[in-house]
């Protein structure tokens, strides 16, 4: 099986940022069956920390009524949220400089989140979606 993430880019291209795998979340059975529609929608699910504390969580998902393909990427840190900055270079280094990534806030009945200290960036595989 491929994995979602490949190098594209760095914020901060003085500094090298190393990512370490770690196990993903999405793929525990528990926290699927806590979250059925969020988990119905993933096909893939992998996730990487580095030594700052940075967590990335990635995911591959289609979602109705268009079933477009998506890139989700939470970003977060144990002991606060995480800053621009850092969501910038993991939007840079993980979906890609050129590409074009959307943070949603949603309907407060729609809202997901298991994690206190987290954002989420949206990339559409499919194609941009935002009008120029």
């Amino acid at each position: 099986m491929s994995n979602l993430w490949t190098p594209r880019g760095m914020h901060n291209k003085q500094k090298k940022h190393v990512w370490h795998t770690m196990y993903s979340p999405l793929n525990d059975p528990t926290i699927r069956a806590q979250y059925p529609h969020a988990a119905a929608n993933t096909q893939k699910s992998e996730a990487y920390y580095d030594d700052s504390g940075l967590h990335v969580i990635l995911t591959e998902e289609t979602h109705p009524p268009d079933d477009r393909h998506w890139q989700h990427v939470s970003v977060s840190r144990e002991d606060r949220y995480p800053t621009w900055e850092e969501i910038l270079a993991v939007k840079e280094e993980f979906i890609g400089e050129e590409e074009e990534a959307y943070q949603v806030l949603p309907r407060a009945s729609q809202y997901v989140n298991i994690h206190p200290n987290v954002f989420h960036l949206w990339h559409c595989l499919d194609g941009d979606i935002m009008p120029n």
